[in-house]
């Protein structure tokens, strides 16, 4: 039986980007992820620093992961020892279909 494939989502402060990114990069489930700078707008301004205050964003990295349904208790696991000193918001997605598309020979 073929495993559920999920595209897992981190958002993730930008002083955990290397520590994140070496705990994925262990995982022998994991093949490779996705990493981008993003900025993360919201109403709640306590954690921001006056610079976040002035420009109305703070900044974040975001990973995207794609993992077999089975793998995931044990990604999850790994992540949540690397970030047990700071917060990472997460979000899990079914993925209904992934592959590549090739170029067609000339």
């Amino acid at each position: 039986m073929h495993n559920e494939q999920l595209l897992l989502t981190l958002i993730v402060p930008l002083e955990l980007k290397d520590e994140i990114v070496d705990t994925l990069i262990s995982q022998e489930q994991v093949s490779g992820f996705s990493l981008g700078k993003i900025e993360g707008y919201s109403r709640n301004h306590s954690h921001f620093n006056i610079s976040e205050l002035v420009e109305g964003h703070r900044a974040f990295y975001r990973f995207e992961i794609v993992i077999d349904n089975s793998q995931l208790d044990n990604v999850k696991s790994m992540l949540k020892k690397a970030c047990a000193s700071s917060n990472i918001h997460y979000w899990l997605m079914p993925l209904i279909d992934s592959g590549s598309f090739n170029p067609l020979p000339a």
